[in-house]
């Protein structure tokens, strides 16, 4: 039994493999005012490896999901995805665009992703190769190695920005440390009310 039922799930088709996602709502917040949220952004839950199921987030979903909208994937390989042969298809930048589709599939523009271990340097590459589609990264214990060797850090700073995946996590935190950061201010609805 879990703790809280999604509210809809699927699975996305990308070159011939099927990736499973729930999606958990939050209910209407009512009067409640710790549940009503400026923004209230969507949290993309993303898994460690191809070895371990979304449900490994089940202690967590069940209360972000009374505040926020909250998707879990299951990566390649594990749950309600496809097994795969070829280990080219468990690539970082085939999770990255697995990731990218799992949001595409439930009209989500912008999310929070939350990784745990490797998954957070898949999430650092999903906000490196697109910026307007990261709202935040939340990166438990990620174990990255991120000081890369200088001629790997001096070739990744000297590439151009542009719509391409980074090979290494190296790259894409120095494509990070280049972007100018958004302005994530939140209007002042009572000013703009007058």
């Amino acid at each position: 039994m879990r703790a809280r039922e999604p509210a809809a799930a699927g699975r996305i088709e990308r070159d011939g493999v099927r990736v499973g996602w729930e999606r958990w709502d939050p209910p209407d917040p009512g009067d409640r005012d710790d549940l009503r949220l400026v923004g209230n952004p969507t949290l993309l839950f993303a898994c460690t490896t191809p070895i371990v199921e979304s449900r490994m987030w089940k202690a967590q979903i069940p209360w972000f999901s009374q505040r926020f909208t909250c998707i879990a994937v299951d990566p390649r390989g594990n749950g309600r995805s496809d097994r795969v042969a070829d280990p080219a298809a468990l690539a970082d930048h085939e999770s990255v665009r697995d990731l990218l589709a799992v949001l595409d599939a439930n009209d989500v523009d912008e999310a929070v992703l939350v990784g745990l271990c490797s998954s957070a340097g898949i999430g650092l590459l999903v906000a490196a190769g697109h910026p307007e589609r990261v709202a935040g990264l939340v990166a438990i214990n990620p174990g990255l190695d991120v000081t890369a060797s200088t001629d790997v850090m001096l070739a990744a700073r000297s590439k151009p920005p542009g719509p391409h995946f980074e090979h290494s996590v190296a790259e894409a935190v120095c494509r990070l440390r280049r972007r100018q950061p958004r302005d994530r201010s939140v209007p002042d609805t009572a000013a703009s009310a007058r």
